[in-house]
């Protein structure tokens, strides 16, 4: 398992990012104005992992 190095929070509706968040939390519905949310995660690859690959 690889943990994530950053964890941030994205308001859609704003294009806010919250750089210091704890948790990740992702939420969609109708009913709350374009309030949604989503989570942005960072992650360190080891190098073995990238060999002969194209992102």
């Amino acid at each position: 398992m690889i943990p994530p190095l950053t964890l941030q929070t994205y308001v859609v509706s704003t294009g806010r990012i919250s750089c210091s968040s704890s948790t990740g939390l992702i939420s969609k519905a109708p009913t709350n104005d374009g309030r949604d949310t989503t989570a942005l995660l960072s992650f360190q690859l080891p190098r073995a992992a990238a060999r002969n690959k194209m992102c």
